[in-house]
């Protein structure tokens, strides 16, 4: 199991993106569950989040985190991009849904331990929540990393 310092440290880094919420929760949209329904048999919609257009794709590795607390959810293993209906929820700002089907696979970029968490919540402190939820895309910015590296 590959922890961040190693991910730094490697030369070939399984690259990640954002994906932050500044709100406990958030449901998943029907048209999401819809789509799941009539394109899979017995699969289950284990993650979920809102998507801008063109932000994420299927294969992206996504760290779930919320901007305020700086707690991290889980890794997102993202399968499908849906579509919502136009009137859902975030609809204009955020018209896709990026949705993990069952459990993610094994290979995560690394694993998050309570070291990584608390450097990950001081380094969001540090950047700033609210700068996180302005950025243009969910790339995460070298900054930021330079400054979980830092804290190593």
């Amino acid at each position: 199991m590959v922890l961040f310092d190693e991910w730094c440290k490697s030369s070939i880094q399984m690259p990640w993106k954002f994906c932050w919420t500044d709100d406990e929760e958030y449901k998943l949209m029907e048209s999401s569950k819809q789509f799941v329904e009539s394109h899979y048999t017995n699969v289950k919609i284990k993650n979920w989040c809102h998507a801008r257009d063109g932000e994420f794709k299927k294969g992206d590795w996504l760290l779930q985190f919320n901007t305020i607390t700086g707690k991290i959810y889980s890794w997102m293993f993202v399968n499908e991009i849906i579509p919502k209906k136009q009137g859902e929820e975030f609809y204009e700002s955020d018209p896709f849904m990026a949705v993990q089907l069952g459990n993610h696979p094994p290979s995560i970029p690394f694993h998050i331990d309570g070291s990584f968490r608390k450097i990950f919540k001081k380094t969001v402190d540090q950047y700033g929540g609210k700068k996180i939820s302005n950025l243009k895309n969910s790339k995460v910015p070298q900054i930021f990393l330079n400054l979980l590296r830092s804290e190593i």
